[in-house]
């Protein structure tokens, strides 16, 4: 425990910074609310953007700056109300629109996410809002809008969009196009993907992709040896540390049993993959699924 001297002297200073902070202008305190979000003291940061409300309620850049508080506390309904206010107050603002759709999209209000993100790329294009307007198009099924917005990116086409693009084919079942811009995706992939991305994710992404486009070709191919396709299934059945992949032996079943649906063939080729599983109670229930011959009627 500190000692009584300390804690006076603390005291002491707290009532002096105090009285300094009520004497900051306004200036000072929005870079000092600034600099608390910057360094990760977002409640201290939200109580200044309060005391500037106070004298300025309309203020479009504390709105914000409140919003941002709200949002990286949690509280996406307190963000999403700052955000909505400050667009009254700055109506072409597109990183204000951005916000606003990123606090929609936490609350699962996917349909004004999509709304408020392409307002954001409609008053300033950037990297950032093609990318927020697809990646919605594509959450609310508009499919044909999102390739659309990604084709138009310009100057601003950046290596997350290829993997933008591969979801949206990957949801057309356009596989050969899906799996051309995961490759691209991935060749590119660097340190500010890695802060972006569950590789994981993408990589399980990639799986179906390459999978779907084999079960669309089973009908009039043979199974071949694919020494990529063994290397993801492998990887991503015995990974542990990536919450979906649970699941992985059996999600993968469908394709499966889509493939040999069309030429049983391909069921030798498919329990090949069981052995890769080390969980024997997951590899149980892939094994159990491909000798299922009720599946294949």
């Amino acid at each position: 425990m500190k000692k009584i001297l300390l804690i006076s002297a603390i005291g002491l200073f707290c009532i002096q910074n105090v009285s300094a902070q009520e004497k900051m202008s306004k200036d000072d305190r929005e870079n000092l609310a600034r600099q608390q979000f910057d360094d990760g003291e977002y409640q201290k940061s939200l109580t200044n953007y309060n005391i500037l409300l106070k004298d300025d309620e309309n203020n479009a850049s504390y709105l914000n700056g409140r919003g941002l508080a709200y949002f990286r506390l949690g509280n996406y309904a307190k963000a999403k109300q700052n955000f909505a206010m400050a667009t009254l107050f700055s109506e072409k603002d597109a990183t204000i629109w951005s916000n606003l759709s990123a606090a929609y999209n936490n609350l699962n209000e996917n349909e004004k996410a999509y709304e408020t993100s392409v307002k954001a790329l409609r008053y300033g294009k950037s990297a950032l809002t093609v990318f927020n307007a697809a990646s919605n198009a594509n959450n609310v099924e508009r499919l044909d809008e999102a390739l659309s917005i990604l084709d138009n990116a310009g100057e601003f086409r950046t290596n997350s969009m290829e993997d933008l693009y591969a979801r949206v084919y990957s949801k057309k079942n356009d596989y050969e196009n899906s799996i051309k811009h995961f490759e691209i995706f991935f060749k590119n992939f660097d340190d500010n993907d890695k802060m972006t991305f569950n590789v994981l994710s993408e990589k399980r992404s990639y799986f179906f992709a390459l999978m779907g486009k084999l079960a669309d070709e089973a009908a009039t191919s043979q199974p071949k040896e694919n020494a990529l396709l063994k290397e993801l299934f492998e990887e991503l059945a015995n990974n542990t540390g990536y919450e979906f992949d649970s699941n992985f032996p059996l999600h993968s079943s469908y394709e499966m049993i889509r493939a040999i649906k069309k030429n049983s063939a391909y069921k030798d080729y498919f329990l090949e993959f069981v052995k890769l599983i080390k969980d024997k109670d997951k590899a149980y229930i892939l094994l159990n699924e491909l000798n299922d011959t009720q599946n294949y009627k």
